[in-house]
């Protein structure tokens, strides 16, 4: 399918933009569905936060 737009859209970029807008509105409508506990939210200076701080270039 993005073969196809990419094909119609000749602008890959903004084609790639406009997509992962969308995905990350999607994906934000389905966690704060799934989770429904405002302080599940909270970011708090803690181990955990530093890990995924150090873990997230590396994936």
């Amino acid at each position: 399918m993005i073969v196809r737009i990419i094909r119609d859209y000749p602008a890959e970029h903004m084609v790639t933009l406009i997509s992962c807008t969308f995905v990350t509105l999607q994906s934000a409508f389905v966690a704060l569905a799934a989770e429904r506990d405002p302080n599940a939210w909270k970011l708090r200076p803690d181990l955990e936060l530093f890990g995924m701080h150090l873990k997230g270039p590396i994936i």
